[in-house]
């Protein structure tokens, strides 16, 4: 069993599932405590890539450091949220810091449509059509 104690933001390895993201152990987030969920729970993550993508409201870039234990430049798939099995988890490896994962959560809102019209992002395009890095857009 698990370490039962893992917290918010820790870097696992997820067993792979024969899944359509493949079979060997990747990297994820875990989204919430496993101590707020009892063991019959589904644990929520956000899956870790290496894949690069041209995608700013989808994909937020983690370093590779002793603090996330990433070997490789990666990428928080926002796009990819999903919950696991407790059985399915491996080894905890790191820690996303603060920020990462505040930016994070705003764009999981984003992306499940809880923010309401925009969330309060700014979602433009730049002159080439790219999309510009999120920013919180704020109202006083």
């Amino acid at each position: 069993m698990p370490n039962p104690d893992l917290p918010r933001g820790a870097v696992i390895t997820v067993a792979g599932s024969n899944s359509e993201f493949g079979s060997k152990p990747r990297p994820a987030i875990l989204l919430q405590s496993t101590a707020l969920l009892d063991a019959a729970r589904p644990l929520p993550i956000c899956p870790i890539t290496s894949q690069a993508s041209d995608a700013p409201l989808f994909r937020i870039q983690l370093p590779s450091d002793a603090e996330t234990g990433l070997l490789v430049p990666s990428w928080a798939a926002i796009d990819g949220a999903q919950t696991i099995r407790r059985r399915r988890i491996g080894q905890h490896i790191g820690q996303i810091d603060r920020q990462t994962m505040l930016t994070i959560d705003r764009l999981l809102l984003v992306f499940l449509g809880l923010a309401g019209d925009d969330g309060g992002w700014a979602t433009r395009r730049d002159s080439t059509g790219a999309f510009v890095k999120p920013t919180l857009r704020t109202t006083r």
